[in-house]
């Protein structure tokens, strides 16, 4: 079996005229969102353990996944291929995966989040909000097995859920 995390980083600013979209900060609320849902992610993982982080590497993605990595005590890697990936790279990049690794998560950006949740459980989620993690697993030993349809949604969090 294979579990994956979909996450979108969380929410960053716009506030810095002239700073390029990859190196966009955080914003207040993000900084306070990333710990909370790093705390709720510890809940979710008695039941789904996970390995590896992933992330884009644009500031407000790498600033998510460290505080996950940081709170969970797992390793971070990160990756060009994620920045502002669609499905399609998404999906390949999956592909990719090691498969001693069982459960990863990748952070990266809408909307290519969210359109690989709904490919990949057959979902019509309107939009991953910020700081939102989706977990699904798999049915598989391989990573490159993985195609539209074949997940199972596990959880879906994000700040504003109620819980």
């Amino acid at each position: 079996m294979k579990t994956l995390f979909l996450a979108r980083h969380a929410k960053s600013s716009w506030d810095h005229a002239g700073v390029r979209d990859f190196n966009r900060p955080l914003n207040d609320r993000g900084l306070r969102d990333a710990p909370i849902m790093a705390q709720r992610l510890i809940g979710h993982l008695s039941k789904h353990p996970l390995q590896k982080i992933i992330t884009s590497d644009a500031n407000r993605a790498r600033s998510t996944a460290s505080v996950y990595a940081d709170c969970l005590h797992i390793p971070m890697q990160t990756d060009d291929e994620l920045y502002l990936a669609d499905t399609h790279s998404l999906l390949s990049f999956i592909h990719q995966l090691d498969d001693d690794v069982h459960a990863v998560m990748l952070v990266g950006h809408n909307p290519g989040m969210t359109d690989m949740i709904n490919s990949l459980a057959h979902m019509q989620l309107d939009n991953l909000p910020t700081c939102g993690i989706a977990a699904l697993q798999f049915p598989y030993a391989h990573w490159y097995k993985i195609v539209p349809g074949s997940g199972q949604l596990l959880f879906l969090d994000f700040p504003k859920k109620s819980t």
